[in-house]
């Protein structure tokens, strides 16, 4: 009974009202689709820490690396640990000055060695799986990753990509 007498309480919606609710509807589905003038890119960062060490140090990159490399692997699922890696990888797949990103990426392979050896086995495998996630940047970043390797002979034993 309580239910019909706020029946009457209830107020129609006005039509306006309604038209602007839907059309904010369909102006965020046209701009997800990327249909709407008013969509743009989104040109924010996969990984702000990641994008914050350009022009850093090597003893600052390497630290970092060796920071997520340790946060990464403590993480128990495995297919969090692939969620965790993947947009790493992708942030520095986007990183335009190609010397820039050789540092980074420089810095990842001899941060990863210096890791102790079970979280080395955890990312190798984390990297190997991540493959089969986003294979573009997997292969781009390996491609990087075979550049380096002869320029940094500690890091012979760096993971490449399940190929």
């Amino acid at each position: 009974m309580g239910g019909a007498e706020n029946m009457g309480a209830r107020q129609p919606v006005e039509g306006d009202v309604a038209d602007t609710h839907i059309s904010e509807i369909e102006r965020d589905v046209h701009a997800a689709r990327g249909t709407s003038s008013m969509a743009k890119k989104d040109d924010r960062p996969v990984d702000a820490g990641l994008a914050a060490l350009v022009g850093k140090s090597e003893q600052e990159l390497i630290d970092f690396w060796k920071q997520r490399f340790g946060l990464i692997a403590a993480i128990p699922v495995d297919t969090a640990r692939v969620g965790a890696l993947t947009p790493q990888l992708r942030e520095l797949v986007r990183i335009q000055n190609r010397e820039e990103r050789k540092r980074l990426t420089a810095a990842r392979m001899k941060a990863f060695v210096q890791l102790p050896g079970d979280q080395q086995e955890r990312i190798m495998k984390t990297r190997q799986a991540a493959y089969n996630v986003d294979r573009g940047v997997l292969e781009e970043d390996q491609r990087m990753v075979d550049e380096l390797l002869p320029t940094i002979p500690e890091a012979r034993n760096y993971p490449t990509a399940a190929r």
